[in-house]
C-alpha cells in the first residue's frame, strides 16, 4: 500500500516587516487521503435478494470472486477509473473492442439481474496485447457496479486458447483471482495514475464446491476484497474566489486527510482550513496577463500514516567560523562546494521520521513547504532520507495577510508564524531525477574558474580580480551596472547546476558577494548572467484529455505567470481542470536538486522545479 507521512513542524523565527505588491491569482492545494474505516466498502448481495453468482446461463453462474471496496479512490470507482485500474494489473480491453459471446448478468442489490459493464482481458503486451489473449487464452473478468454502495463485483477466472472454446481451465476461478489480487499488491500504474492496494481474504461469501458453478469447476470460496488507493493530483483554476471555495468546500467534506497550499490573496481562506483533519500554508498567487481573477485548487488523494509537531531554536553561537578557501586543494572531492556546511548543523527529527519503520530507503520523494533559511533541518531530512528526490517552497512573506511573517496551518485551523509541513512518499511512479528550469537567463561572459574564495564571497576567477573582471565585462558589453547580475555554476555535463544573484562588489579587494550558503562546486565552471524580464511562466497544458505522471511544480518568481494556452482556456470557461499536476508558487524560491544524492540547494532566483512522483 503506498504511504504518505504528513510533515508538520515549528521552527522559530524573527519577526521582519515588508512591502508587498497584491495579485489576484489564487492557488489552493490538497494533498492525502486515509479512507473512513466506518463507511461501507460493500453489501453482501445475498440477503438484499441478490447472489454471489453472475448467471451465465439460465441454470449456473461464475463466483463473484472479487470485490473493489467503496472505500477505494473515487476515481477507480468511475468506469474510466476501473480501466485505469485494470491497466495497472494487466487488463484492457477486448481485442479491437470486439466482443463474441454472451453477455453475463449479475444481481448484487435484489433489484433484479443487470448486465455486465464491462469485459477486460489480459494484455500480453502494450498493442493488441489482447487479442493474444482471445487467441492463446489467460486471464480474464466481468465486472458489475453495485448500485447501493458503488463496488465493483468481479467475476474472474482464467480460460483455454481459443481453439478450446474459451472454456474455464481447471481450477481457473481461483487462479485467475489470485493473480489479479497479486498483480494489485505489487502496484502499477495506468494512464498517469499510480495505484496501491491493500487485500482483505473474505470466507462466508461463496459456497465452497462446484455446486451451481458454470462448467462445474470446483473453487475454494474465497473473496478477495481491494481497496485500491490512487496517487492523483490535480489542479484546478478558476476566475472567482466563489469557484474556488465550492472545489474547496468538495475536499473539506471528505473524511481524508488533506495537506493545502492556498495563495495567500484567498478571501476566507481560514474557513478552508478550519478542520480537524486539515494541514496547509499560504503561497504566492500567479498572474494572467488579460485575466483579472484566477484562482487554482490543486488535489490528490492516497493514504498516509504518520503527523508531528516540532519546535526548535536556532542557536547561531554554535555554527562555527566561516572556512577559508584560499588554499583550496584541486584534487579535493568535486562535489564539495565553497560553502559545504557553513550552516548544516543536524537537529533532532520527530520520532515519526527518525525510528522504526522507516529506514533510510523508505521515503522516495520529499515535498515540504517551510519558511526560508532553514538549512539546518534540509540538511538533517537529507541525512535521514538520502537518496529521496527532494522539493521544497519557501514560504513568501504573509504579514499583511495573516500579520505573520509567513503562515502555516495545523490541524483545527490553527494558524502558526513558521515551520514546515509536507508529504513523504513510499513509493514512486518515475525514478527521475527533480528538474530545474532556468529559462530567460543569458551569459555575457564565458565560462571562468573559481580560484579564490571564502563563504559566499568569489574572491579571484581564473587567478585574477573576480570584481574587475565583472566591471570590465559591464563596460564591454554596455550594459546597464543597476541592473542585476547572476553567477551560474556548471555541472560536468555543461548543464547549468545553479544560479545566484549578485548582492554586492569591491574592486579593491576583488570580492562578488553572492545571495546564497548554499554549495558552489571549485571543480566546475562559473558564468556571470543577465535576465531580461522578471517573471517566470509555468508551462501548464489545459487539455483535460492529457494524461501524465504525477508532477509536483515550483516556481520561483516575483511574478510567477500562468502559461498562454491556459490563460485563453479560463477566458472560455470559470474551470479549468490539471490533471496530474500540483502547482505553487513563492517569491522566496524553492530548494531541490537535480541530483538526489546531494544536499539541496536554494533557488532564490527566478526559476522553476519539476517534480515526478
Amino acid at each position: 500500500m503506498i504511504k504518505l507521512v504528513l510533515l508538520l513542524t515549528l521552527i522559530s523565527q524573527i519577526a521582519r516587516s515588508f512591502v508587498l505588491d497584491y495579485e489576484q491569482l489564487y492557488s489552493f492545494t490538497s494533498y492525502a487521503k486515509i479512507p473512513d474505516e466506518d463507511s461501507v466498502g460493500y453489501l453482501d448481495p445475498r440477503p438484499l435478494g441478490g447472489s454471489m453468482l453472475d448467471q451465465a446461463t439460465p441454470f449456473f453462474g461464475e463466483p463473484l470472486n472479487v470485490i473493489i471496496s467503496a472505500n477505494s479512490d473515487p476515481h477507480v470507482l468511475s468506469n474510466q477509473g476501473l480501466l485505469d485500474f485494470a491497466k495497472s494489473v494487466g487488463f484492457a480491453a477486448e481485442c479491437l473492442n470486439l466482443h463474441i459471446g454472451g453477455k453475463q448478468f449479475a444481481n448484487l442489490d435484489g433489484h433484479g439481474w443487470f448486465k455486465e459493464n464491462i469485459e477486460l482481458r489480459q494484455s500480453y503486451f502494450p498493442y493488441f496485447g489482447t487479442c493474444w489473449e482471445s487467441y492463446q487464452g489467460g486471464n480474464h473478468f466481468r465486472a458489475f457496479r453495485q448500485s447501493s454502495t458503488g463496488a465493483w463485483f468481479l467475476a474472474v477466472s482464467k480460460e483455454k486458447k481459443i481453439k478450446e472454446r474459451h472454456k474455464i481451465l481447471e481450477d481457473g476461478y481461483n487462479l485467475g483471482r489470485d493473480d489479479l489480487a497479486s498483480k494489485a499488491l505489487l502496484g502499477g500504474s495506468g494512464n498517469g495514475y499510480s495505484f496501491r492496494t491493500s487485500i482483505e481474504w473474505i470466507d462466508g461469501l461463496i459456497e465452497p464446491g462446484s455446486n451451481g458453478i458454470n462448467h462445474h469447476i470446483p473453487q475454494d470460496g474465497r473473496v478477495a476484497v481491494l481497496t485500491v488507493h490512487n496517487m492523483r493530483l490535480g489542479t484546478f483554476f478558476t476566475k472567482s474566489a466563489e469557484q474556488l471555495h465550492k472545489q474547496a468546500t468538495g475536499l473539506k467534506s471528505s473524511s481524508s486527510n488533506k495537506l493545502l497550499s492556498i495563495s495567500k490573496n484567498t478571501p476566507n481562506f481560514a474557513t478552508i482550513l478550519s478542520s480537524d483533519n486539515t494541514i496547509g500554508c499560504l503561497t504566492d498567487p500567479f498572474k494572467a496577463r488579460s485575466v483579472d481573477d484566477v484562482y487554482s485548487l490543486s488535489g490528490r488523494n492516497a493514504p498516509t500514516v504518520g503527523r508531528w509537531i516540532r519546535k526548535h531554536v536556532i542557536d547561531d553561537d554554535e555554527l562555527g567560523e566561516l572556512p577559508d578557501f584560499s588554499k583550496w586543494d584541486k584534487n579535493s572531492d568535486p562535489s564539495v562546494g565553497i560553502w559545504s556546511g557553513r550552516r548544516s548543523r543536524s537537529v533532532a527529527l520527530p520520532q515519526q521520521l527518525d525510528g522504526d519503520p522507516l529506514n533510510q530507503d523508505s521515503i522516495k520523494s520529499l515535498i515540504y513547504f517551510t519558511e526560508p533559511n532553514s538549512e539546518d533541518f534540509v540538511h538533517t531530512i537529507h541525512q535521514r532520507f538520502p537518496h529521496a528526490k527532494k522539493l521544497g517552497l519557501a514560504l513568501p512573506h504573509t504579514p499583511f495577510e495573516t500579520g505573520f511573517v509567513h503562515t502555516l496551518s495545523f490541524p483545527g485551523g490553527a494558524i502558526v508564524g513558521g515551520g514546515l509541513v509536507g508529504f513523504g512518499s513510499t513509493e514512486e511512479n518515475k525514478t527521475d531525477a527533480p528538474n530545474i528550469n532556468f529559462e530567460g537567463y543569458s551569459p555575457f561572459s564565458d565560462v571562468l574558474k573559481v580560484t579564490n574564495a571564502s563563504g559566499n564571497i568569489i574572491l579571484m576567477l581564473n587567478n585574477a580580480n573576480a570584481c574587475r573582471q565583472l566591471l570590465e565585462l559591464l563596460n564591454k558589453n554596455r550594459i546597464d551596472k543597476e541592473d542585476e547580475y547572476y553567477v551560474a555554476a556548471y555541472n560536468d555535463n555543461g548543464s547549468i547546476k545553479t544560479i545566484h544573484r549578485i548582492t554586492s562588489g569591491d574592486p579593491s579587494r576583488g570580492a562578488i558577494a553572492l545571495d546564497t550558503t548554499d554549495d558552489l562546486t571549485l571543480a566546475h565552471g562559473i558564468q556571470f548572467m543577465k535576465r531580461q524580464t522578471t517573471s517566470t511562466q509555468v508551462q501548464v497544458d489545459p487539455t483535460p484529455a492529457v494524461t501524465k505522471s504525477p508532477t509536483i511544480n515550483a516556481v520561483s518568481s516575483r511574478h510567477p505567470l500562468i502559461s498562454l494556452p491556459l490563460e485563453d482556456a479560463l477566458v472560455a470557461q470559470d474551470c479549468i481542470h490539471i490533471e496530474n499536476e500540483f502547482i505553487v508558487a513563492s517569491e522566496l524560491g524553492f530548494n531541490t536538486s537535480t541530483n538526489p544524492k546531494q544536499t539541496p540547494w536554494s533557488c532564490k532566483v527566478e526559476a522553476s522545479a519539476k517534480l515526478l512522483l
